[in-house]
């Protein structure tokens, strides 16, 4: 797929253990799950002209050959935040239909529709990220870096997008699709071979995620 849309591609292996396949300055040896946020960083890093990372796990499959990554963004109806008062309903996610107001998302994800506390079960996929460089990205990647494993959110690397996602609606969109699911039509497939990990969503819904992300 690389080749065919010219494309830079990397395939980033640090460890092959599980439990220490990457490295933490501050944390020593990481479960694999969070050094997708080094690979990132490393890309942006290691390749200043790029504008545009596409971070997909290891289990997924690009169905849509054909379509280009810009197609996509472009083209993929996307799904913001709404917040509501009432604490006890669901997270509203309305469908946006393209091109409208997306000169500032920075951060978009698959729809992982595991999460089932949000109306519509529209909540991010950490599996499969795009991230377009910008100030709130490397904010994000630094913020989430650092959490990386800590008592909060713990082993999964998945609670801090979905914070962002909800408090920052601007920035941090969710595609229609669901790539959790191998629709005809789909243009990615996450596999997702160890969904049952997936934890009660409320112990990562974390207020102080966030706090020093400076946003336009």
């Amino acid at each position: 797929y690389a080749r065919r849309h010219d494309y830079g591609y990397k395939l980033y292996l640090y460890n092959e253990t599980y439990k220490g396949a990457c490295w933490h300055p501050v944390r020593g040896p990481l479960l694999a799950q969070w050094c997708k946020i080094a690979a990132i960083r490393m890309s942006f890093e290691d390749h200043p002209q790029a504008e545009t990372i596409v971070w997909l796990d290891t289990d997924v499959s690009i169905k849509g050959m054909l379509t280009r990554v810009e197609t996509y963004m472009e083209t993929q109806p996307v799904l913001r935040y709404e917040n509501v008062s009432e604490p006890d309903r669901n997270y509203k996610c309305p469908v946006e239909e393209p091109p409208q107001g997306r000169g500032k998302i920075s951060v978009w994800a698959s729809r992982n529709g595991h999460w089932t506390k949000f109306e519509g079960k529209c909540g991010p996929n950490s599996g499969i990220m795009i991230f377009r460089r910008s100030d709130f990205t490397r904010q994000l990647l630094d913020g989430w870096w650092e959490i990386a494993m800590g008592d909060v959110p713990g082993p999964y690397d998945q609670g801090y997008i979905v914070q962002m996602y909800v408090k920052y609606p601007r920035h941090v969109a969710v595609f229609q699709e669901d790539a959790m699911t191998n629709a005809r039509q789909n243009y990615l497939v996450h596999k997702c071979g160890k969904c049952a990990w997936l934890p009660n969503r409320t112990k990562l819904f974390l207020s102080h995620y966030g706090e020093n992300i400076t946003v336009g």
